[in-house]
């Protein structure tokens, strides 16, 4: 409400009311007469705008006092707000009529479906689905995912179950997937994976955790030119423990503030001459430095070293989700290459398999700014895009086996060169061009997803 005071007399100021509203009237402003006030007040589901005119009362006047204020005046401020008890404060007994309780049991509702079914006179029946079922307070989530082809051994088959009612979240899954590659060393060959896992979640805080799986996979490979009567096998028991951080703040191509860190140690038990057996270590540490409002550097620097009987192998090069991707000349073609190597990223303006090693060391420095703001064009593609963002960057990596005396120029690279992102909505494009050398010609890159 609206209140004048009379500050004539400074000894005894007036407070006097003149409005009396339920709903309150605000933002009052003088008329430059002095003789009217106009403000604001919500009535009948919307604002409006008042005038009150001649808005001093020739006589102070005291606002009506309410019923709340009548009843506080009669029983004093300590008992105006107590509620006189009427029963002996016993709570009542449930009415088996009225309530009925009971333990809960989890029943389980459909998130999502996506299936698809078709029939091919080649192939056969053919469909691809996937469905996530929860209970009512998210304590149980189970993901089912199928592309059925040709056969249930040929198909990708996957089933995964988290508990997460605790803290620490707990998951297993069962897998079949089936691949098919060629190469221009063994031809066409058929690789099939399954399997299962365990998987243990513990959070720290909202921002850091720590990751424990328990992997159990079996690789069986057929060749269909090579060998064709001798399918290599290969068996994995892989134990991997995890410290995750992360405080990223996100932008429209990427992070924009903060940090992310990853240490993880992997270590696969030796079960016999089917088996890897390799003991790995990794890490991975992003800071964000956000310079005003539009403008980011960020700084990556992650590596790793393996060891063991069977050593995993890194190959740096390239960037991942690459469209028009360029492959070295390196041969990378066995059991242990498809699916127990790590392959790092970026390093552009290199090939993939550009270095390999059981070693590696990756440093990525990018400068991040808004490179056009509104770009559209007429017909015959209307199209009109928004927030283009630019990168300037340089990559650094070195891949080595044990520990080397000497680094040689095979044995490392640096790279440097500018970009573009473009938020598609559904996707996020990147150019790069990237040099190798101040003589070599720039390799220009496309590919998908959020800057690192």
């Amino acid at each position: 409400n609206i209140y004048v005071a009379d500050i004539t007399d400074m000894d005894s100021i007036a407070i006097v009311p003149i409005t009396n509203a339920l709903t309150g009237w605000l933002q009052p402003d003088w008329s430059t007469d002095g003789k009217k006030i106009a403000f604001s007040a919500f009535q009948q589901g919307g604002w409006d705008i008042f005038v009150l005119e001649s808005p001093f009362p020739e006589h102070g006047t005291d606002l009506e006092p309410t019923p709340f204020r009548l009843r506080r005046q009669k029983l004093g401020a300590a008992e105006a707000g107590a509620v006189q008890a009427d029963t002996t404060g016993q709570k009542a007994p449930p009415s088996p009529k009225t309530s009925v309780q009971k333990t809960y049991r989890a029943k389980f509702s459909p998130d999502i479906i996506n299936v698809s079914i078709g029939y091919s006179s080649y192939w056969g029946l053919e469909g691809q689905g996937l469905v996530v079922v929860s209970d009512i307070l998210g304590n149980h989530r189970m993901f089912f995912y199928g592309d059925l082809f040709y056969s249930l051994q040929n198909s990708n088959l996957q089933f995964v179950y988290y508990y997460l009612k605790r803290r620490t979240d707990y998951g297993a899954a069962l897998f079949n997937f089936g691949n098919y590659y060629w190469t221009r060393q063994y031809g066409w060959f058929y690789d099939r994976l399954y399997g299962g896992a365990l998987i243990i979640s513990r959070p720290f805080t909202r921002f850091s955790r720590m990751d424990a799986d328990l992997l159990s996979l079996t690789v069986r490979r057929n060749y269909y030119y090579w060998m064709p009567e001798a399918p290599a096998v290969m068996r994995c028991l892989l134990l991997e423990f995890s410290l995750v951080n992360d405080t990223a703040v996100w932008g429209e191509t990427g992070p924009v503030n903060g940090s992310r860190s990853l240490i993880s140690v992997q270590h696969s038990l030796d079960l016999g001459k089917e088996s890897p057996s390799f003991t790995t270590f990794c890490f991975d540490y992003r800071q964000y430095l956000r310079m005003s409002k539009k403008y980011t550097f960020a700084f990556r620097l992650s590596g790793g070293a393996s060891a063991g009987k069977d050593p995993q192998h890194f190959f740096v090069g390239g960037l991942d989700n690459w469209i028009n991707a360029r492959y070295s000349r390196r041969k990378v073609s066995t059991i242990e290459d498809f699916y127990f190597a790590s392959f790092p990223t970026p390093l552009r303006g290199a090939s993939y398999f550009q270095l390999s090693g059981t070693g590696y060391l990756l440093a990525n420095f990018e400068f991040r700014y808004p490179f056009i703001s509104h770009l559209s064009f007429g017909w015959p593609l209307p199209l009109t895009f928004r927030n283009i963002r630019g990168v300037l960057f340089t990559d650094a990596a070195s891949a080595w086996n044990g520990w080397p005396k000497e680094f040689g120029s095979d044995m490392y690279l640096i790279t440097w060169g500018f970009g573009v992102r473009i938020n598609l909505g559904i996707a996020i494009l990147r150019f790069d061009s990237a040099w190798k050398s101040e003589s070599s010609k720039p390799l220009c890159c496309f590919s998908l997803g959020a800057d690192f």
